[in-house]
């Protein structure tokens, strides 16, 4: 018989009759006949931590979610923009995106499907952390849906420029206005962006220490998450405090969690234990 206090977690940790759950550190035995969330799960008896959500299958939606960013966003940043936004060169930048609706188009796109991308990854990050620690990634896929919305908010910055260069009218001369706002609203692209990621830098400072702690992902992994954040926070604070030179490959730490949870975090099944220190 499971006590009151332990019989709101009931539904979350409903296995098979006869099998046990280890939570908290105690071991909990139940005799029930099949929940039909079960018939959802990618293995029969495997525990579902929400309806019909599974810890393997968290795994792999926050890993495809990770992919598409890894994908869209260099697409986006390094091949697209560079041929439409030239900030040294406004008038150029103006006739680019006057001249190429389509391809602004796939770079809104692109930056669209990322942002959507990330606010997946972060329910599906908290899903499969949250036996290890339901509050703390829960605050990691807040700050990670925070990034998101800022980042959407600075895209809209382009999609002005872009607006104002299709309806010209002022002319692209020297001293034009046209000139002074596209600009304005590329540097508060550009600033806006740069600021949202220092709190993505604390999502991933958040997600590295509870992936360390959790016991059932590699402590390694953790360690690669912190640096990845530590990165971005150093990288995003430079046009606002000081210059530092930082290693290019501290950014690695997301995409080989993301290779991860691909070909490991698929094959969790029940997570015996809670990592020390996270109860």
């Amino acid at each position: 018989m499971i006590s009151d206090a332990w019989g709101k977690h009931a539904p979350f940790l409903a296995t098979m009759p006869g099998s046990t759950v280890f939570y908290s550190g105690q071991a909990i035995n139940f005799d029930r006949s099949p929940n039909p969330h079960d018939a959802m799960s990618s293995t029969p008896g495997e525990p579902a931590l929400v309806p019909g959500v599974t810890l393997r299958r968290a795994a792999l939606v926050a890993a495809s979610s990770l992919l598409v960013m890894s994908v869209l966003s260099p697409v986006a940043f390094f091949a697209i923009y560079p041929r439409l936004i030239q900030p040294a060169d406004i008038a150029q930048s103006i006739r680019n995106l006057s001249s190429h609706p389509n391809l602004f188009l796939a770079l809104v796109l692109c930056y669209q499907l990322t942002f959507i991308a990330d606010i997946v990854a972060a329910w599906a990050l908290y899903i499969f952390l949250k036996p290890a620690n339901s509050a703390l990634s829960l605050l990691a896929a807040w700050f990670r849906l925070a990034y998101s919305v800022m980042a959407l908010s600075a895209l809209l910055k382009l999609v002005s420029a872009f607006r104002l260069a299709k309806e010209g009218g002022w002319g692209t001369g020297a001293g034009s206005p046209l000139i002074a706002q596209v600009q304005l609203l590329v540097a508060e692209f550009h600033y806006g962006w740069g600021f949202s990621l220092v709190v993505f830098g604390v999502h991933l400072l958040l997600l590295g220490y509870v992936v360390y702690r959790s016991g059932y992902v590699p402590k390694l992994l953790g360690i690669l998450l912190v640096i990845n954040g530590a990165g971005y926070l150093v990288d995003s604070l430079q046009p606002f405090t000081f210059s530092v030179r930082y290693l290019f490959v501290a950014f690695f730490g997301e995409l080989i969690f993301m290779v991860w949870l691909f070909t490991q975090g698929r094959k969790l099944g029940i997570v015996e234990g809670i990592g020390p220190g996270l109860r």
